[in-house]
């Protein structure tokens, strides 16, 4: 099980920093000419203020994921074990932050030709990509069988709360955009 934790850790340090980069883009601070439809949209002060809260908490993750691996070669259980909950945090908010947007961004002037995909952090994809790493990143060992179970059905139920919810955000973009 800690290998494919370690895998999966492996991996999000790698999607954690292609989300900063597409963020970058999107957010208009890195600037080309492919940005330029969406500048109006991230020009709004609240979806300029995500965007950057968004940047600053996956450089924060990914530090931590370093800081994690560091911990667990140094079997410092403590600090392995603050560093996880610091992260699973941070998901929290950096979820939070996706349908913020979502629902912030519906209601600006400028509306942005965008999907659940073009939001910050990928939108829907690392909304289920967050939520995942949360799961992975529980320590089972301390619970026991029933906990276990019951922790299974609570990472399904995301998965498909996420689907729905991105089944309703299609019907709800095509009936009124």
């Amino acid at each position: 099980m800690k290998i494919l934790r370690n895998i999966f850790l492996i991996l999000m340090l790698f999607v954690y920093s292609i989300f900063i980069l597409i963020n970058l883009r999107l957010s208009n601070i890195i600037t080309n000419s492919f940005t330029e439809g969406s500048k109006g949209y991230t020009d709004n002060i609240i979806i300029s203020i995500v965007f950057r809260t968004v940047i600053i908490l996956d450089l924060l993750v990914i530090l931590s994921i370093i800081f994690l691996f560091l911990f667990a070669l140094k079997k410092n259980v403590k600090a392995e074990e603050i560093t996880r909950k610091f992260i699973i945090i941070i998901n929290f908010v950096l979820i939070f932050l996706i349908w913020f947007e979502q629902i912030i961004g519906s209601y600006c002037e400028y509306v942005y030709e965008r999907t659940l995909l073009t939001l910050n952090n990928s939108g829907l994809f690392g909304s289920l990509l967050f939520s995942l790493s949360i799961f992975v990143l529980i320590n089972y060992k301390k619970m026991n069988n029933k906990k276990r179970i019951r922790m299974s059905l609570l990472a399904l139920f995301v998965i498909f709360l996420h689907l729905l919810l991105y089944k309703e955000y299609l019907w709800w973009f095509y009936r009124f955009n």
